[in-house]
């Protein structure tokens, strides 16, 4: 087991990471790069102060479990989800019953 320190330096390089991803990224990340600049100012005070363990952990999740999620979302959606086409399925139905 990875003693404290250890564990918030992984913590700070993971966030580096995720926060480079998002910034070199070709889609609009913008909900997940607000939710990761919320990581990074609860674990680097402007003041200089130490965060609190609650920070801490706060920053985890949004690193690990909310970062994972949205990008395992957006690839199930690419996956899954067929293009649209540019006449609704109703109004094709409507054009193509006989009247």
């Amino acid at each position: 087991m990875r003693s404290m320190p250890q564990r918030k330096s992984k913590l700070k390089d993971t966030l580096v990471a995720a926060v480079r991803k998002v910034q070199t990224s070709k889609t609009d990340d913008a909900i997940l790069q607000i939710l990761l600049e919320r990581a990074e100012s609860q674990i680097a005070h402007a003041d200089g102060s130490a965060p609190s363990d609650d920070e801490w952990r706060s920053a985890q999740v949004i690193v690990q479990a909310v970062a994972g999620a949205y990008y395992g979302r957006r690839l199930n959606r690419k996956a899954r989800v067929p293009p649209r086409s540019s006449v609704s399925g109703r109004a094709q139905r409507r054009s193509t019953s006989p009247s």
